[in-house]
């Protein structure tokens, strides 16, 4: 049966059984024209009439009958398809058919539009119409499928979705280079590590998480990207970080703002829209204070910061950096605050996290969380999972760039940071 429909619809694409002949060409406005069919080029007609005068007609804008002649004349894409059609209660049309979903079938005949249910045509049309549909949809998928392997081919990097936390070089732009302090003038590169979901599309919206190091013994922030990436699992998370080769530099601003900033130039570039997706930052211990003063920071610049999780921490960065960057409550009270603190840790217990609690609602953060388990000063590897679904609740993610960007503007990436009012607060700190 499928072959016998595959042929009906070869023979009704390929239309090659009418000679062609002159004919009067009617638009769906009632304008007129005699003249012969040249050819169909994407979607506009050429017509010719006896004089030698040549006119381009979209397909779209002629009468169904004049697109019916045309698909029998020329060879047509195979997603044009124009027949009569059949309904079980005996009534025929000549339509075009221009969609088939769920809600039902869309046909256009010469006096207009209407959607009616699969159910009412005849068998035979059925299938032609579900095969149609079947076909039509896995032409989207591969069309879409290389579109997305397309735009995963980036310079340096070629993106796998769903594979392993992949870590790679880059240059440092020479105006993101001009913060750093003495001591870096041979430094010209900085270590990334990218990690994105089996979903992933870069047209759409994507959480994106930025794991922090700091303090002896935690490494680089590089290093904590596979960790985070294995606890997420097939979680829809896009994992980022940006250091560099000494850990001592991993803990400083200047060097840890210019390793972001260079990262997220070069996925700006090439995934347009990326810096305004909701960016969540955490870590262990030092690293969970540290994360907080870079989400800070990043909010201060533009970036959309949805969240911290903070394992084992005792101290809340965000506040202080809140108060130097001269942070208003307005523009930072939506970033959800997660603590993770275990009950016999003796360097972060649950009395650290109560303190730090009352400290972060004084500054005025409104959403805050504190989960407690059992053990001492160890990451608790569930509450990770279960902080960055909380944030996407606090703060659900857009369903574009484009609404993104209407909640807030896009981070200024490649204007000369060195005129950005934080940054200039901030240069009085001996760490940047």
């Amino acid at each position: 049966m499928k072959d016998l429909i595959r042929l009906v619809l070869l023979m009704i694409f390929s239309g090659v059984t009418l000679a062609n002949e002159t004919r009067v060409w009617t638009s769906l406005t009632g304008h007129t024209f005699e003249g012969d069919l040249l050819e169909l080029l994407g979607e506009d007609v050429r017509l010719e009439n006896a004089s030698g005068v040549s006119v381009s007609v979209k397909f779209t804008d002629l009468s169904v009958g004049d697109r019916y002649h045309v698909i029998r004349h020329v060879t047509a894409p195979d997603d044009i398809l124009i027949k009569t059609w059949r309904t079980r209660s005996g009534h025929e049309v000549l339509a075009h058919l221009r969609d088939v979903n769920d809600a039902g079938v869309l046909l256009e005949w010469e006096s207009g539009k209407r959607r009616l249910p699969l159910e009412v045509f005849e068998d035979g049309d059925q299938a032609v119409l579900s095969l149609w549909r079947q076909t039509r949809d896995e032409k989207l998928r591969i069309r879409e499928g290389q579109i997305i392997a397309e735009m995963l081919k980036l310079p340096i990097l070629s993106v796998q979705p769903g594979g392993r936390f992949e870590t790679f070089k880059l240059p440092i732009p020479d105006d993101l280079h001009a913060l750093l302090p003495e001591g870096y003038e041979d430094k010209r590169e900085i270590n990334a590590g990218l990690r994105v979901p089996e979903t992933f599309d870069p047209r759409k919206v994507h959480p994106v998480f930025l794991p922090l190091v700091t303090g002896s013994g935690q490494g680089r922030h590089i290093q904590r990207g596979p960790h985070y990436a294995r606890l997420l699992g097939d979680e829809d998370w896009v994992v980022i970080a940006a250091g560099w080769d000494d850990p001592a530099d991993d803990r400083k601003n200047a060097p840890t703002y210019v390793a972001f900033m260079t990262l997220m130039r070069y996925l700006e570039t090439y995934w347009p829209g990326f810096s305004r997706w909701p960016i969540a930052t955490g870590g262990f211990s030092g690293g969970a204070k540290w994360a907080g003063a870079m989400a800070m920071m990043l909010n201060a610049d533009g970036f959309t910061i949805s969240g911290v999780y903070m394992g084992g921490c005792n101290e809340a960065f965000a506040v202080r950096y809140k108060e130097h960057l001269k942070t208003r409550t307005a523009d930072c009270d939506h970033i959800a605050m997660f603590m993770s603190n275990g009950r016999s840790d003796n360097i972060a217990n649950e009395n650290h996290a109560t303190s730090m609690m009352e400290d972060l609602r004084q500054a005025r953060f409104r959403h805050l969380r504190l989960e407690l388990y059992d053990g001492g000063h160890r990451e608790h590897a569930p509450h990770f999972p279960l902080a960055l679904a909380w944030f996407l609740e606090i703060n659900p993610l857009p369903e574009s760039s484009g609404e993104a960007a209407e909640k807030k503007p896009t981070p200024a990436l490649f204007e000369d940071p060195s005129q950005k009012q934080w940054i200039r607060r901030l240069r009085s700190d001996s760490r940047f």
